[in-house]
C-alpha cells in the first residue's frame, strides 16, 4: 500500500511538473505570431478499478473556430483596402492636391491665364511663348501622367503574379501540415497542437491574399475553397496560374483578353475572386486605374476640342498660311456628303503683303449648296486655279492619303483664310455654321457640327501625332439603349488597310456591349481592332 500511494504521489508530481512547462511555453510565446494557449485536462488513472495517481492528456489549443473565421473575412477585406490604398496613394503624387501648384488644375489654370494674356496682345512675342509653354507643359504633363497610370497597371499585374506564387506556397504549406498533422495524430505523439498553430498562421496568411473559406475533416485535414465555391486545397492543393503582361497601354484589358486570367485547373477564376490582395490588384488593374485613366481622356479630349473650336474660329494674320491640312480623317470623300447651314463659309486668298487678292463663298460664289466632299474639293480647286476666281494654276484641294483634306495655293507667296459669316454678302458678321454629315454615304445626314474649319480641323491648335488612337463614349450603362431610329453603320480605316476594311451594323436596340461584341466578333475588325467596355465610376 506504501508502494502505491508513493506511486500516487510520483504521478501527481509529474503531472503538475508536465502543466508548468506547459504554463511555461504559453508564457514564453505570448508574442509569437499565430501562437495559441494550450491546456492539457488531467484525469485518474485507473488500473483494475483502483485509482493509481492521475495521468495528463494530449496537449490541446484554446481556439474560437469562430472568431477565427470571422478573422480570416475581415483580414481579406483589409488587405484588399491596404493594396489599393498603396496604389492610390501614388496616383495622388501623380495628380498633385487641388491646392498645389502641380496640380492637374493649376495646369489648366495657368493655360487659361497665357490665352487670357495673348490675347490682350497678340504681337507680344513674350505672350506667344508663354502660351505655347503652358500648352507643352499641360500635354506633356497629361501624357506623362497616362504613362504613369499605364506603368503603375503593369506594376499591379507583375505583382498578381507575386502574390499566386505567394498563395501556392501557402498551400503547398498547409497541405505538408495537414501530412504532418495527420501523421502525428495517428501515431500519437505530441505537437499536433504546435502543428495546428503553424497551419492556422498559414490560413491567415492566405486569408490576407485571397478570400477563403474551409472545414476540418474529422482526420483534421483541412479543406480549402474560395468563398466564390472554388476549391484550393482537398488531399491536394489546386494551384494557381497568372501570365502577367509585358507591357501595359490603355488598350490592354481583361476583358479583351490581352490581359490573362487567374487560372485554377484550366478554369479562369479572375471574377469570382471577392477579396483579398489579389482582388485589390484586379480591381485596380481592371477598374481603378482604367477609370482614372478615362477620366484624364475626358479632360484631354474635351480641352482639345473646346480650344480647337475656338482656334479654329481664328486665322494667322497678316502672315497667312499656303497649305493647310486638316486632321478629321474620311473614308469614302465620293459618298460622305456635307450640307452646310445657318451661313456661309468665306474663301479668301492673301498676296504676300497681306492684301485680299480674291475673296468667294462656297455657298453663294461657288453654288455648292451641299454634295459629296470630293464635289465641295472641286469646286473649291475650280476657283482657285480660274483666272477669273483667284488665278493659282498650281492650286489643289484634295484629300491625301490618311483621309485629310488639303487645301493648297501651290504658291508661297499667297495665303488663305478660311472664315464661317452669317450670310454670303461680304463685310458679314463672323458666325459658326452648322456642317450636317452624312458619315455612311446612305443619303441621310446622322451627324451635325459647328464651324467648317474646325470640322475639318484645319487650324487646330492642339492635334494628336500617334497612330494608335483610343476613342472612347460618354459614361453610359453597359445596356443602356442608345436610342438610334434606324440602323447606323459604322466604317473603319487605317493607313495599313485602306480607307476601309471593316464594317458593323448598330441596330436601334444595340446597347455598347452589343457594339463591341459586333466588332470583336467580326473577323475583318478583330485582327486590327479591340473593343472593350472600361469601368468608369457608375458606367462604362
Amino acid at each position: 500500500m506504501a508502494i502505491s500511494g508513493l506511486s500516487t504521489a510520483l504521478s501527481g508530481m509529474k503531472a503538475a511538473q508536465s502543466q508548468l512547462e506547459i504554463i511555461g511555453r504559453n508564457i514564453t510565446n505570448v508574442d509569437t505570431p499565430g501562437y495559441t494557449r494550450k491546456y492539457a485536462q488531467q484525469s485518474h488513472n485507473i488500473v483494475a478499478g483502483q485509482s493509481v495517481g492521475v495521468v495528463l492528456g494530449d496537449i490541446s489549443r484554446n481556439v474560437n473556430e469562430g472568431l477565427l473565421k470571422s478573422f480570416l473575412g475581415t483580414n481579406s477585406i483589409s488587405n484588399n483596402l491596404a493594396v489599393q490604398h498603396d496604389f492610390l496613394s501614388q496616383t495622388e503624387v501623380l495628380l498633385g492636391t487641388p491646392q498645389g501648384n502641380n496640380s492637374i488644375a493649376s495646369n489648366v489654370g495657368s493655360l487659361q491665364t497665357s490665352f487670357d494674356s495673348f490675347a490682350s496682345d497678340v504681337t507680344s512675342s513674350a505672350a506667344r511663348y508663354d502660351l505655347l509653354n503652358q500648352a507643352n507643359t499641360i500635354t506633356s504633363r497629361m501624357n506623362s501622367i497616362s504613362e504613369e497610370i499605364q506603368k503603375l497597371r503593369g506594376d499591379s499585374d507583375i505583382q498578381i503574379s507575386g502574390t499566386v506564387d505567394e498563395i501556392n506556397a501557402n498551400l503547398e504549406e498547409i497541405n505538408r501540415l495537414n501530412d504532418e498533422i495527420l501523421k502525428y495524430s495517428i501515431l500519437g505523439y505530441d505537437g499536433v497542437a504546435d502543428l495546428q498553430d503553424q497551419r492556422d498562421q498559414a490560413l491567415r496568411e492566405l486569408s490576407g491574399q485571397i478570400d477563403i473559406t474551409y472545414f476540418t475533416r474529422e482526420s483534421g485535414e483541412l479543406v480549402i475553397q474560395t468563398t466564390g465555391g472554388v476549391t484550393l486545397l482537398d488531399n491536394d492543393p489546386h494551384k494557381l496560374s497568372h501570365t502577367s503582361v509585358a507591357q501595359s497601354s490603355p488598350s490592354s484589358s481583361y476583358a479583351s483578353g490581352n490581359i490573362s486570367g487567374i487560372m485554377v485547373d484550366g478554369v479562369d477564376i479572375t471574377n469570382s475572386i471577392k477579396n483579398g490582395e489579389l482582388k485589390g490588384l484586379i480591381d485596380i488593374r481592371d477598374t481603378v486605374l482604367p477609370s482614372l485613366q478615362s477620366q484624364l481622356d475626358e479632360l484631354a479630349g474635351t480641352l482639345k476640342e473646346t480650344i480647337n473650336k475656338i482656334h479654329n474660329q481664328g486665322t494667322a494674320y497678316p502672315n497667312t498660311p499656303s497649305e493647310l491640312t486638316g486632321t478629321s480623317t474620311f473614308i469614302d470623300t465620293s459618298k460622305q456628303a456635307i450640307q452646310i447651314e445657318g451661313g456661309d463659309v468665306r474663301i479668301t486668298i492673301f498676296d504676300k503683303d497681306g492684301k485680299q487678292a480674291a475673296t468667294t463663298t462656297l455657298k453663294g460664289g461657288l453654288g455648292f449648296n451641299g454634295g459629296t466632299i470630293d464635289e465641295m474639293n472641286a469646286a473649291i480647286q475650280t476657283w482657285m486655279q480660274d483666272p477669273e476666281g483667284a488665278n493659282l494654276p498650281q492650286s489643289s484641294v484634295s484629300i491625301n492619303s490618311t483621309g485629310n483634306l488639303v487645301i493648297d495655293t501651290g504658291d508661297s507667296d499667297y495665303g488663305f483664310s478660311v472664315i464661317d459669316e452669317a450670310n454670303s454678302n461680304p463685310g458679314s458678321e463672323q458666325k459658326d455654321v452648322t456642317i450636317k454629315f452624312d458619315s455612311n454615304g446612305n443619303g441621310l445626314f446622322d451627324n451635325e457640327s459647328s464651324g467648317f474649319s474646325s470640322f475639318f480641323g484645319l487650324n487646330d491648335f492642339f492635334v494628336s501625332n500617334t497612330n494608335d488612337a483610343i476613342y472612347d463614349s460618354k459614361v453610359l450603362n453597359a445596356n443602356v439603349n442608345l436610342g438610334l431610329k434606324d440602323i447606323t453603320t459604322w466604317s473603319f480605316s487605317d493607313s495599313e488597310n485602306g480607307l476601309n476594311f471593316g464594317t458593323i451594323n448598330i441596330n436601334p436596340g444595340d446597347s455598347i456591349q452589343d457594339i463591341a461584341n459586333s466588332i470583336n466578333d467580326d473577323p475583318n475588325l478583330n485582327k486590327t481592332l479591340i473593343a472593350s467596355l472600361v469601368p468608369n465610376g457608375d458606367g462604362y
